[in-house]
């Protein structure tokens, strides 16, 4: 956990920047990273089947850049608030890896925050179907090409229990998967 923890800080030091110029397809989510027993664990929600986007779909909380938004911090911040009641003060992140483009034309910032305790969270249903408490490293190791797609896509796919993590949520498990060497 040190090492990937030293890395993450070396190699994607935090970068709040201006906001962004084109802003409805600009997001950016938290990567919450805590320890529980003693193994890293991370955050990760159902979106709700009710959404106009991406309903059901697995991933981190955040969400749209929006006007009021100071930078795309801001918008993790707000976002995992509103979807998980969870507000991850700013001294807790430790980096910020590089922007995620989607199939659909959004590009997304992630933002990886080291929570020092058990974060306490609630789903808003309006957003959030179920949210999932992951133990990271053997969830990074399910890593494997994802065949749902054209295979000159290359795309890969995370599996936790019988729940498929793919698009720009395993592109940022991808980035873990290789800063921890897996």
């Amino acid at each position: 956990m040190i090492l990937l923890v030293n890395r993450i800080k070396q190699k994607y030091p935090v970068f709040k920047g201006e906001p962004p110029a084109d802003h409805n397809m600009t997001a950016a989510v938290m990567v919450i990273i805590y320890l529980r027993e003693n193994n890293p664990h991370i955050i990760l929600m159902r979106r709700s089947r009710d959404l106009h986007r991406h309903p059901g779909e697995i991933g981190f909380p955040g969400g749209v850049f929006e006007e009021d938004d100071e930078n795309l911090l801001i918008t993790a911040q707000r976002e995992t608030f509103e979807e998980i009641n969870l507000w991850v003060e700013e001294a807790l992140i430790i980096g910020r890896l590089d922007k995620v483009k989607t199939l659909t034309g959004y590009e997304i910032t992630p933002f990886i925050a080291l929570v020092d305790h058990i974060p306490t969270y609630e789903p808003n249903f309006d957003e959030v179907e179920q949210i999932f408490d992951i133990p990271l490293f053997p969830l990074l190791t399910t890593q494997h090409p994802d065949t749902g797609f054209k295979s000159s896509m290359k795309m890969i796919a995370f599996w936790h229990k019988e729940n498929r993590i793919w698009g720009a949520t395993a592109k940022i498990l991808r980035e873990l998967a290789s800063l921890k060497g897996f």
